[in-house]
């Protein structure tokens, strides 16, 4: 089975103290959102890319291609992936990623991982288009197989941190790179200077902004990406993170509803860490982001439209719960017959993270995958039944079932007539 990187799953074993957010008693939020993760905004947005998923996945659902049939085809895009004409090898680089981004391979994939990571990488290298493949298919990979991946993810890791802060490249280029460094990081990454690397390019990457910028894609992507290094980062580079609070702020102040909402979240992360890490600290401007918080939270200005107003307030209301008085955001995500429970920052962050990479396959991930069963404590697997069988025998059995009621009701009416 595959394993999670050190250090993964802390918070099973926090405490819930608050003293780092406002000195009050933490306590989970009794307030909990209910709703199913097929209606996720992040996910139905993305409708080209889910037609894509459906079609390695299989018409329905039910339907799932076998595990022999998926590494054939992994084969087979594997080879075109080397090809001359970059368009055969721009389609297999896609297939591959989305085939690891819909099914969980797992231990199947470890006699494949060295070729999987030379081809992400010199993808990586190689037009821009390439480089955004390249990028998703290396995070992909290090969410199928944790710290199996670890030896090969430097090189990769270490060619995307100049692609991230380099202003000449393109933001979609920049945005994918920052995205797939933060999930390699978290889940793959066991090296401490290549670690140090990513985390510094993460935090320039964000920080070189400034409040009001117009384009906020490269800076939600960097932002995300940070804080779950974050998670991982030592004692002086938690430190620098504290440092960077009240810029932090000042973006939560802007005009970019983005902004506001991706630098309101990394607040709370942050100040989950701290709480983990340093429970005595307490922020010097905390009443301050308190105030500010609150504003945001009930904010009813005429100049913004009404989506904006809902995200903010529905967003910084829990922000600020959780900041004041220690109520960590709650919310259930419905997976059939299974619950997955979103009751911290760290695990509402991975979440959005994840579902930014996997779009319309973090369903699946999350019924399949095993590190992230184990990071997400949701256990094994469940087995399927029989409510899983294809769609051809379910008619099969309905339609056998309609026949033997008509003709029962046939009889009663012959002897009825009788």
């Amino acid at each position: 089975s595959i394993k999670m990187a050190k250090g993964r799953n802390k918070n099973k074993d926090r405490d819930g103290s608050a003293s780092a957010v406002g000195g009050s008693s933490r306590a989970k939020s009794n307030r909990k959102s209910d709703y199913d993760d097929s209606d996720c905004e992040s996910i139905s947005t993305h409708i080209t890319l889910d037609d894509d998923m459906r079609s390695v996945q299989g018409a329905d659902e039910a339907e799932e291609v076998a595990g022999t049939e998926l590494i054939d085809s992994l084969c087979e895009h594997m080879d075109n992936a080397t090809h001359k004409n970059i368009s055969i090898r721009l389609a297999a680089l896609r297939h591959l990623y989305l085939i690891l981004a819909s099914n969980y391979l797992g231990s199947e994939l470890i006699k494949y991982k060295a070729t999987l990571v030379d081809l992400a990488t010199k993808a990586i290298k190689k037009t821009d288009e390439e480089c955004i493949v390249g990028s998703q298919l290396l995070a992909v990979l290090a969410v199928q197989l944790g710290e199996e991946l670890s030896s090969e993810v430097p090189e990769p890791l270490l060619l995307l941190c100049p692609i991230m802060t380099d202003s000449a490249r393109i933001l979609g280029v920049r945005s994918a790179a920052a995205l797939s460094i933060g999930i390699t990081v978290y889940f793959a990454c066991e090296t401490e200077d290549v670690f140090a690397s990513c985390y510094k390019a993460l935090s320039d990457t964000w920080g070189a902004f400034k409040v009001g910028t117009q384009y906020t894609s490269l800076f939600c992507s960097s932002l995300g990406a940070w804080c779950l290094a974050l998670d991982k980062a030592d004692n002086q580079q938690l430190s620098v993170a504290i440092a960077l609070q009240p810029k932090l702020v000042a973006f939560v102040e802007g005009t970019q509803l983005e902004m506001r909402v991706s630098s309101g979240e990394a607040l709370a992360f942050l100040y989950e860490i701290v709480e983990e890490k340093r429970s005595s600290y307490r922020f010097p401007n905390h009443e301050h982001l308190a105030n500010i918080l609150g504003e945001l939270a009930s904010e009813s200005s005429k100049g913004k439209t009404k989506k904006d107003k809902r995200v903010q307030k529905m967003t910084f209301r829990q922000i600020y719960s959780f900041i004041t008085e220690g109520e960590a955001p709650s919310l259930t995500i419905k997976l059939d017959k299974e619950n997955l429970e979103l009751d911290s920052c760290t695990y509402k962050m991975v979440y959005d993270q994840l579902t930014e990479l996997l779009r319309g396959g973090m369903r699946r991930q999350l019924k399949k995958n095993e590190l992230l069963r184990e990071f997400f404590d949701l256990g094994a697997p469940v087995e399927e039944t029989d409510e899983r069988m294809n769609k051809a025998n379910r008619m099969a059995i309905q339609n056998s079932i309609n026949k033997m009621r008509d003709q029962q009701r046939s009889k009663q009416r012959d002897k009825r007539a009788c």
